[in-house]
């Protein structure tokens, strides 16, 4: 488990007064894996608390069920995340990490990608509230740039050389000179929160090509895609952008009268496109009484209209508009008997 993600959940779903209560307990492990921990608690209840951690890509999701219900984590959460804390803090030696890793601002990435020890190392000591403060701007294969909103803005260049497996990480800012700062703390954060671990792995739009496609029955061996399909790294992830509008993924998608017969070795590689569908609006006819006298109930106006109807009530939402034919046999053209029933009785 992350032990960065899950410092930045503790700090954003744990007030101090509960941090300082969970210091005072002690919860047993009963089981983990490397994104599930479960764990128990003997407290006033006949049946042991249960503790569960999952991660789940960039997010952790934790539960217990002990009867605490005034928000955020309790304090047999926070006891359990500490644990989780102080058995990843066990594993690694953060000294090797700044002796051989890092170098005149470089870091080496095994296997083209940012390990937990690397993650903690670069932000793992600096609090949730700098994170939000990044901002991707530009971003490629092997060089991404992210800005820190401060009393000065600061750029933060993460320039990687898929040879070395090297990193190059500089901020503009005097403390980056000399250590890691929280402005490079905020940006790879953002980095793995918006793009995961292995962006800088030379086959990462390739992967996500490869999945993007395999519903279409395309793939990148042969440039039978290109004709449908543009790929390219965004500032919110991987993209891939349309050539064609309303590209069907299967046959099954399209109505047996819309396709003739064919033959089945032709219907692996036949694209058709799905028929587009006008969006439906259902409408419905009102009646507004417009007083001209208030201290004279009798004295008013009953004005037909026309408005846009909520999907799933008998309301209405929008587009009011009068309608300007006032004789029963205008106003009722194009509605349906029912629905004549429904507006007379309105009336009555």
């Amino acid at each position: 488990m992350n032990s960065t993600l899950l410092k930045a959940h503790k700090d954003l779903y744990a007030n101090d007064a509960i941090k300082h209560r969970a210091k005072k307990i002690k919860v047993i492990e009963l089981s983990h894996s490397p994104n599930q921990y479960v764990f128990s608690y003997k407290g006033r209840a006949y049946e042991p608390y249960k503790i569960t951690f999952i991660q789940k890509g960039n997010n952790i999701y934790s539960q217990c069920t002990c009867p605490y219900d005034w928000g955020g984590w309790c304090k047999h959460q926070v006891a359990a995340a500490n644990a989780i804390l102080t058995k990843n803090k066990n594993k690694l030696n953060p000294n090797t990490i700044k002796k051989d890793s890092l170098k005149h601002g470089e870091i080496s990435l095994p296997n083209h990608a940012f390990t937990d020890e690397i993650i903690d190392f670069l932000i793992g000591h600096y609090n949730y509230y700098y994170y939000s403060r990044a901002k991707i701007q530009e971003v490629s294969s092997s060089k991404i740039v992210t800005s820190f909103d401060a009393w000065k803005p600061f750029t933060q260049i993460f320039l990687y050389n898929p040879k070395t497996s090297s990193l190059k990480i500089t901020c503009t800012c005097s403390v980056s000179k000399k250590e890691s700062c929280e402005h490079i703390a905020a940006g790879t954060y953002q980095i793995i929160n918006v793009f995961g671990h292995d962006i800088f792995n030379p086959n990462y739009l390739n992967r996500y090509i490869d999945q993007f496609l395999a519903p279409y029955g395309l793939t990148r061996d042969t440039d039978e895609y290109k004709a449908f399909f543009d790929f390219k790294l965004g500032l919110k992830g991987p993209m891939a952008i349309e050539k064609i509008k309303n590209l069907a993924i299967s046959l099954e998608t399209i109505k047996e009268d819309v396709t003739p017969a064919i033959d089945l070795q032709e219907l692996d590689s036949l694209h058709i496109l799905k028929e587009k569908k006008p969006k439906e609006k259902i409408y419905g006819i009102g009646f507004c009484l417009a007083m001209s006298n208030r201290k004279n109930l009798n004295d008013f106006n009953l004005i037909p209209f026309r408005a846009k109807l909520k999907k799933r009530s008998p309301e209405f939402v929008s587009l009011y508009k009068e309608i300007d034919a006032y004789t029963m046999f205008d106003l009722f053209s194009d509605i349906n008997e029912e629905e004549k029933t429904h507006v007379i009785k309105a009336l009555e």
